[in-house]
């Protein structure tokens, strides 16, 4: 069995909390390991859902043996157990306690594999066989771990169909019933052998390759050859309703699926407003090995999908919108697949509503209950054809922005005393979106910047607020006259806090400076909220304003640098002429300013802005 570094510390980490494991099952050893964590509260039927098909969940973990015994007991592997077949074997894994205060690499874990139906046995060292423990330390915490994938030649495949959904108005206390019967044509519809699936994927260079696979014919893996597929850039599925799938047939010609189903019967006299319709798109993730028939996996996939979003509406109580996202947290071996029921009609007010969720969400998986992983903005966008990945490659130009431009810089000292921003953001600047702020807008800019961050962080849906809304913002809040509006006035550090209060619910802290030459004295403090924080500090105070992104700070010398980035730039979107006129740069006290003078002004009086980081999923 292949464990990761990152994901036996994370089982360390967690006090060895129990946990199921999933993996993928080859020549009797398991490769992809991850964990999902019992006590999050979402049941077993529903996680296995959010797992792509070719995984299973194939053991337990626990922190002794005695602790593996009572997990047994859950009502999660309960259930989890009694989905196996009678003769399948499930993985028991515990480390060795003597072992525990050492590195990850020293920890000693006992790993058997043993007969299901005998895994409640009240002595697990005499049951099965040991399994071999081979642990990986290649992998960045920060990214997803898939190496496997390749190395076992495993293709990623996102298969997807449009279906209509028709329910029959009943009894709130039927709905469960008419909700079966809605779902339950399509499923069988799904199970057709005239199902067939076009599949297509896109090389490195941008050429579109097809297959196709259909059940009547069924073909192994070996049908993909010739296609490529990686995390970020799956082969894709379309379901095709044909009644033969002839090697002379025309792709162009063969028609889309249109399942619609009236649950009423005519011939009762039900009307048109008995019925519910909804637009179902049903998507999932499969990860085919080689000799796996494929139609058969993407026509299982695609009716777990159904039945998790049957389940939504199930505890919705209600026929809802739900869209299936994708998501790849980092450090985990696979992609996760959510379904998200729309609520409201705001990204936003739909995101704290599922807040309870996602958090239970967050326990499962083992992620950090202080950040947004699973939030809609953070799901893979998977193009579907040549003309979708064009299509986004557009959105990316429209929206002319260099994204971290600090990128590539020398450090200015030894990297155990730099302090940066944690993620990404985009570089605001003079006379962007056609704008001109020349002279007087970049403290806006600043704040164009700050708010890109917590959308690119998934704290936020909202883009980034431009000058006019900034001011209306202002004048609502009672701070600027109506007269603001529309006017060329500078913003300073304190209406900066009011409008990221306002629009993002941010809360932020001020720190404030007497001189520009005592900015030195503060630069342990400031280090301080890069560690804890992360997010990108404004500087204002003199006749300027700066977006602060890191701290270099020794603490045993005294020394320090900022790395500022200038939004007083007004050049094109050039990353090498903005390194080369130092519009982001690590600076010390008495270097100049990208647009000439003084960075910081000895006896201005200065505020830096630090905003905080909400603690939310």
């Amino acid at each position: 069995m292949d464990i990761g570094q990152n994901l036996l510390r994370k089982l360390l980490d967690n006090d060895c909390q129990p946990c199921a494991i999933i993996g993928y099952l080859r020549n009797d050893a398991f490769f992809g390991v991850d964990a999902l964590f019992l006590d999050s509260g979402i049941s077993y039927e529903d996680a296995s859902r959010m797992i792509p098909h070719g995984l299973s969940m194939c053991g337990v973990w626990a922190s002794s043996e005695q602790a593996l015994i009572t997990a047994l007991s859950h009502s999660f592997i309960v259930d989890m157990m009694n989905d196996k077949p009678g003769d399948s074997s499930i993985t028991l894994a515990y480390p060795d306690s003597a072992t525990l205060d050492g590195p990850p690499a020293a920890v000693n874990i006992t790993v058997q594999r043993v007969k299901s139906k005998i895994a409640t046995n009240s002595k697990l060292s005499s049951l099965g066989t040991e399994v071999a423990v081979k642990l990986i330390n290649s992998e960045d915490p920060k990214l997803p771990n898939l190496e496997w994938l390749t190395n076992y030649d495993v293709h990623i495949i996102r298969c997807f169909v449009d279906l209509e959904l028709r329910v029959k108005r009943r009894d709130d206390s039927l709905f469960w019933a008419s909700l079966n019967a809605a779902f339950l044509p399509l499923v069988e519809e799904l199970r057709k052998p005239e199902v067939a699936f076009l599949l297509s994927s896109i090389t490195s260079s941008g050429e579109q390759r097809i297959a196709t696979v259909g059940a009547s014919e069924p073909e192994s893996a070996a049908s993909l050859t010739g296609l490529t597929s990686s995390p970020e850039s799956p082969i894709t599925a379309r379901v095709l309703m044909i009644p033969h799938l002839g090697h002379d047939a025309s792709p162009s010609s063969w028609p889309a699926p249109s399942f619609v189903y009236e649950v009423a019967d005519s011939s009762q006299g039900d009307r048109v407003e008995d019925l519910i319709t909804c637009p179902l798109h049903v998507e999932g993730v499969a990860y085919i090995p080689a000799g796996c028939m494929v139609a058969e996996a993407l026509v299982t996939t695609l009716l777990s999908r159904l039945e998790a979003i049957k389940a939504v509406m199930l505890r919705q109580g209600s026929v809802v919108q739900v869209t299936s996202h994708h998501f790849l947290p980092p450090g985990r071996a696979h992609h996760i697949t959510i379904d998200y029921p729309r609520i409201k009609a705001d990204l936003e007010s739909n995101e704290l509503i599922l807040q309870p969720y996602r958090r239970q969400l967050h326990t499962l998986l083992g992620l950090p209950m202080d950040r947004p992983a699973l939030r809609v903005l953070a799901a893979f966008s998977l193009p579907t054809s040549v003309a979708d990945k064009a299509f986004s490659s557009q959105q990316q130009i429209q929206e002319d922005r260099l994204k971290d431009v600090h990128m590539g810089l020398p450090l200015p000292g030894p990297s155990e005393f730099v302090h940066l921003i944690h993620g990404s953001y985009d570089y605001h600047h003079y006379m962007q979106d056609r704008f001109d702020d020349s002279g007087w807008g970049c403290a806006y800019r600043s704040l164009q910047t700050i708010c890109s961050w917590f959308r690119l962080q998934q704290y936020a849906s909202k883009p980034s607020p431009n000058h006019r809304e900034i001011q209306e913002i202002l004048v609502k809040l009672g701070d600027k006259e109506k007269s603001f509006v529309g006017s060329t006035k500078w913003i300073g550090a304190i209406e900066l806090s009011y409008v990221l209060d306002e629009y993002l619910g941010v809360t932020s802290k001020i720190i404030t400076i007497n001189r520009g030459s005592d900015i030195p004295q503060h630069a342990r403090e400031l280090a301080a909220h890069f560690k804890s924080q992360g997010t990108p500090i404004m500087i204002g105070g003199g006749v300027l304003a700066y977006t602060l992104l890191g701290v270099y700070f020794n603490d045993s010398t005294g020394d320090c640098a900022f790395l500022i980035l200038d939004p007083h730039y007004t050049g094109a979107e050039v990353l090498p002429r903005i390194h080369k006129g130092t519009w982001v740069a690590w600076k010390r006290l008495g270097d100049t300013a990208a647009a000439g003078g003084p960075l910081f002004v000895q006896d201005a009086f200065y505020n830096f802005l630090c905003p905080q980081r909400p603690k939310q999923v």
